[in-house]
């Protein structure tokens, strides 16, 4: 209730709803006004919620009013009930390698991707250089330089940490990381530069000719996806046969996960996608 004011001794417990409160504190303001006698001074007008509304209907700026001849000034207390925030709007799956991306609400691995990408990148870092020469160029050549950097300066390590995915800032603090860190730098690195965190996608793949897992970032560039991988300095078209069969995929605080459509090419063949579990 955004009511505040007038005490009244040993209140009894009734209830009442938020828009009766607010009509019954209003009313004692206005009663008090009347035995005071004629009003000589009213700072602002008293916006006055109708029977039944919300109290939180609408903003009002706070009016104080002053009692003739008592010398009395009493302040309306603004009302201080905040909109309900419109939730983020989810981006577009990123749909790479002949997958369909598939919203999901939740997955086995949201908390290791949160905890990385909410690390803020440092701007003082080994990165500092390299990020001023790719300030102001096309977010193609961003994506090139970004990539080759990042697979020329960190050293991998796999299984660096079964735990965590590391931020950039931890990765380049140890030296090393694995195929999610590397993704995991490279995406903050672009949005440093000023890509929106939407056109950036984490994306969990199965390495089918290696047997094992991997992950790429993907970034949204014009109608395309360019796929930039740890492994080369090539970025890849999302079209690509590049024997990586998606899994999961992470873009903000959103998650997808991927599946065929029906007949198309290349998909009776592959297996059912599982959930993975990456180190």
């Amino acid at each position: 209730m955004c009511l505040r004011g007038a005490y009244i001794r040993r209140p009894q417990k009734v209830a009442h709803s938020p828009g009766a409160l607010l009509g019954l504190g209003r009313s004692f303001v206005i009663a008090a006004l009347l035995l005071a006698g004629p009003s000589r001074a009213i700072a602002e007008p008293i916006d006055v919620v109708p029977d039944g509304a919300s109290p939180c209907a609408r903003p009002a700026d706070a009016a104080s009013v002053s009692l003739p001849g008592s010398g009395l000034v009493i302040a309306l207390p603004r009302d201080n009930c905040a909109e309900t925030p419109q939730p983020p709007a989810r981006p577009r799956g990123p749909d790479i390698f002949g997958s369909v991306a598939l919203a999901i609400s939740s997955t086995p691995l949201d908390k290791r991707w949160q905890a990385a990408r909410g690390e803020q990148l440092l701007a003082e870092g080994p990165w500092a250089t390299m990020l001023q020469s790719a300030a102001g160029r096309d977010r193609s050549a961003q994506i090139r330089l970004v990539n080759g950097w990042v697979n020329s300066h960190l050293g991998f390590a796999d299984d660096v940490d079964r735990d965590e995915w590391a931020s950039a800032t931890r990765a380049f603090a140890r030296g090393r990381g694995d195929c999610e860190d590397f993704a995991i730098a490279k995406l903050q690195l672009l949005e440093s530069l000023g890509v929106a965190g939407d056109d950036l996608y984490l994306v969990i793949v199965r390495d089918e000719p290696r047997g094992a897992d991997h992950a790429v970032l993907a970034v949204r560039d014009g109608a395309s996806l360019a796929v930039l991988d740890s492994r080369s300095d090539r970025i890849l078209g999302s079209d690509e046969d590049a024997g990586y069969r998606p899994i999961l995929s992470y873009s903000t605080s959103f998650a997808w996960t991927h599946g065929y459509a029906s007949g198309a090419a290349g998909g009776g063949s592959r297996r059912d996608n599982r959930v993975a579990t990456p180190h």
